[in-house]
């Protein structure tokens, strides 16, 4: 079975004690600097000693423990915004999509991404032929792209209110009051489960990319079915089922990353649409009891 080498290998050389050059630098001025400290001052020598100390583990620092690295996404997380809603202007210079539209996130870079959500499969049950099957074809599917991807896993809190409210929907259609309270017993039962044992669920993306090139947004968007296309197709012999993202489901993908939540459906639903809602079911259910009541009160007048 051949391998394919990493393109993206990393090699520092090592010059001095199995030191590379920076790590060299990072040791070499602390060293200088206590130096300095030691014959080149009066202060006292706990003094002395206590900077040098310090001068030399920050050193250390900076040369194995990657304190440059710390250091700097510190400074980043400081100076860019940390809180801001998706309708704040701040957010202009950190989220990149500048648009959404034709099923498409335009971004501001002259780029454009689709988005594929993936079903996943249990992989653990099934068969080592069958595991063996999928992983071939997985491979396939890594070494026919030509183009980057991205794959993205969200954990995200499991809600079953679409289901609730269909089969509630259900339940007033059969006008049976015994029904309504056992439907009530047994969603109050699933949202205590759910809540009690933080039940979660896992949502995979698929992000593709391409470039809005000199030929215009028409030639990209082509460019862009064709690669999603190719995605879902070699997906496919994976056993795995996959959606393109329309507008109206990119918009509330994006809206949930600062919600917090991510809805079963991926349908956005503000807190007056779901109050709206709730009090449609309640209107029904008062109208079927007020109807059937003057049903009742008609039969005992006839009587």
């Amino acid at each position: 079975m051949s391998y394919e080498i990493p393109q993206n290998l990393k090699y520092s050389e090592k010059i001095v004690f199995n030191l590379t050059f920076p790590q060299m630098i990072a040791l070499g001025i602390p060293g200088i600097l206590s130096a300095i400290i030691f014959t080149k001052t009066a202060l006292p020598l706990e003094a002395k000693g206590g900077i040098s100390i310090a001068l030399l583990l920050v050193g250390a620092g900076f040369a194995f423990f990657s304190f440059y690295v710390h250091a700097k996404n510190a400074q980043s997380f400081l100076s860019n915004t940390r809180q801001a809603g998706y309708l704040d202007k701040k957010l202009d210079s950190f989220v990149e999509a500048k648009r959404i539209d034709h099923d498409t996130i335009f971004l501001q870079g002259n780029e454009a991404v689709a988005i594929i959500e993936a079903q996943p499969i249990n992989f653990s049950i099934l068969s080592q032929e069958h595991q063996r099957a999928i992983i071939m074809a997985y491979r396939d599917f890594l070494n026919s792209l030509d183009f980057p991807i991205q794959i993205v896993m969200r954990t995200v809190d499991l809600t079953l209110d679409d289901y609730l409210t269909a089969l509630r929907k259900r339940v007033l259609e059969s006008k049976k009051e015994l029904i309504l309270a056992q439907f009530e017993n047994f969603a109050q039962h699933m949202k205590n489960h759910v809540q009690e044992k933080a039940v979660k669920n896992r949502k995979f993306y698929l992000i593709i990319p391409t470039t809005i090139s000199r030929e215009g947004e028409e030639h990209a968007l082509n460019e862009l079915a064709n690669r999603v296309e190719h995605c879902q197709q070699k997906l496919k012999t994976c056993n795995i089922l996959t959606t393109r993202l329309d507008t109206g489901q990119l918009v509330p993908l994006l809206a949930s990353f600062f919600d917090g939540f991510v809805e079963e459906g991926n349908n956005y639903f503000s807190p007056l649409t779901v109050i709206k809602t709730e009090q449609k079911e309640e209107n029904a259910w008062e109208n079927y009891q007020k109807s059937d009541k003057e049903k009742r009160n008609t039969t005992t007048t006839l009587d």
